[in-house]
Formats: C-alpha cells, sequence, structure tokens
C-alpha cells in the first residue's frame, strides 16, 4: 500500500497544530505530564517505542529525495526516530534532560511556536 506524503502532512499537521496551542493554553500540566513520563520508567518505555514507530513509519512512506515537502518529512522522521531510540537505550540521561529543558521559562513557548511552524508548514504542502 502506498501513501502519500500529502496525506502523511494531512495526517500529521493536526496533531501538530493540538500539541502547539496546548503548550500555550495549559502549560503547567504540560509541564507535569512532561516531569511525570521522565521519572517513571515504563511511562518512558511507552513514549520511547510510541516515537519509534511513528519516526519508523514516517520514514517508511516518505523518500528523502523528492521535494521538499519529503525532505521535511524524512527530516522529521529520522528526528522522531533518535528520540524514541534514546528513550529506549539512555532513558536516565534523557529523563535529566528533559527536567532540565522544562526548568526554563521559555521553552514551552518555543516548543508550542515550532509544532505550530511545522504543523502550518504540513497544513500549507499537504492541502
Amino acid at each position: 500500500m502506498y501513501i502519500s506524503s500529502t496525506l502523511l502532512a494531512q495526517i500529521l499537521s493536526m496533531p501538530f497544530l493540538v500539541i502547539g496551542l496546548s503548550m500555550f493554553f495549559d502549560r503547567e500540566n504540560n509541564i507535569k505530564a512532561i516531569d511525570e513520563i521522565t521519572r517513571d520508567r515504563g511511562q518512558l518505555w511507552i513514549a520511547g517505542f510510541i516515537s519509534l514507530m511513528t519516526g519508523t513509519i514516517i520514514l517508511a512512506f516518505t523518500n528523502l529525495y523528492d521535494g521538499l515537502l519529503n525532505l521535511f518529512l524524512s527530516i522529521l522522521g529520522i528526528l522522531i526516530f533518535l528520540k524514541g531510540t534514546m528513550m529506549l537505550t539512555i532513558p536516565h540521561r534523557l529523563g535529566k534532560m528533559y527536567r532540565s529543558v522544562i526548568e526554563s521559562k521559555y521553552t514551552i513557548f518555543l516548543i508550542g511556536v515550532m509544532c505550530i511552524l511545522i504543523s502550518v508548514f504540513m497544513f500549507i504542502k499537504g492541502f
């Protein structure tokens, strides 16, 4: 079965938008959720597995050398795959890194902006 990159961009654009908006409107609960996930090894393993599978699926259905959207999706897939790999192989180091990142006042805001920009790009290219 063949899934086009435009369909993949359409599917991924909405979750990125919702995640980005939640970073603005529910900042404290996002910080609590990230902190809980990084402190619990079981939740971190599940999150790592989901990231690993998501990155693999994105990479399986994109062609790195065919246009800007495919290049963007391939880079996104590689980054998500690497994040999942790190969550499964070095969870203690990654947990410390995540906890230090969320302590910054502007980190959640910047993550929200990046998610919304990614969503807008994929929405424009996908529709």
